[in-house]
């Protein structure tokens, strides 16, 4: 079957719509199929960041299959398993550039704006700015963008903002390449090293912020305070090897 076909057939089966990036099935994001009904994957896809599978008939994993993050296999019965887990920085780059990107139209003198996988009617935008109610929906949201092709979005601004956070992370690493063990980054500036160096997704990030960072949060760490912090978190080895291998 075409890739065409498949990327339709997955979404009408999910409802999550792929991409197609050098003749391949690309996400860029998490995929939650749990209780999809779903019974098989299309080779060669790629997932940016986690990927649950719990409770499907899949039976079996496909071929080329590509995790970012975390895979979820409980009531599969599926008990070996070889998913290649190493997505290097550019790409992950790569596939969350294309899957951000938000989309814009207008059709019958209204505007929409298609951002984080939401389709939404604009309703008012100034600056980096926008102001979005879900299509179907009373719910009003804010979007905002650094203006460099990273977006979020929040039931506030403020929530929108902070969800920015964990969408910045596509500085160089080499950039950090400098820094000693007594350095110190903002509370920003940390997620995005962490991200950036680790190739961690936001999902991920935001877990261990949210429920694993000793609370109340500074508003800056040294690096040796977050290697120690991170200590067997994601590719929290990949992190202090970046900075202790001089």
């Amino acid at each position: 079957m075409e890739l065409k076909k498949i990327i339709k057939q997955f979404k009408r089966e999910t409802g999550y719509e792929l991409i197609e990036k050098d003749c391949k099935p690309y996400y860029g994001g998490s995929l939650y199929l749990r209780g999809t009904g779903i019974t098989s994957l299309p080779d060669g896809l790629t997932v940016g960041c986690s990927l649950d599978l719990s409770g499907t008939g899949i039976t079996s994993l496909p071929d080329g299959l590509t995790v970012g993050c975390s895979l979820y296999l409980s009531g599969t019965g599926i008990t070996s398993h070889n998913v290649n887990t190493k997505l290097s920085i550019d790409a992950i780059r790569k596939i969350r550039n294309a899957t951000d990107s938000p989309k814009f139209w207008e059709w019958n003198g209204r505007h929409y704006m298609k951002v984080d996988d939401m389709f939404t009617i604009l309703e008012a935008h100034k600056g980096n700015v926008y102001h979005v109610r879900k299509i179907g929906s009373t719910e009003r949201l804010y979007v905002i963008t650094d203006g460099e092709n990273h977006f979020a979005h929040g039931s506030t601004l403020k929530e929108a903002k902070a969800d920015l956070i964990y969408k910045i992370s596509d500085r160089d690493a080499s950039s950090y390449k400098g820094m000693s063990l007594d350095d110190t980054l903002s509370f920003e500036e940390a997620i995005a090293a962490y991200r950036t160096i680790t190739g961690s997704c936001a999902a991920g990030t935001r877990d261990y912020v949210e429920n694993r960072l000793p609370k109340p949060h500074k508003i800056s760490y040294t690096i040796r305070e977050i290697i120690l912090l991170t200590k067997g978190e994601y590719r929290s080895d990949v992190f202090a090897k970046f900075f202790t291998d001089k």
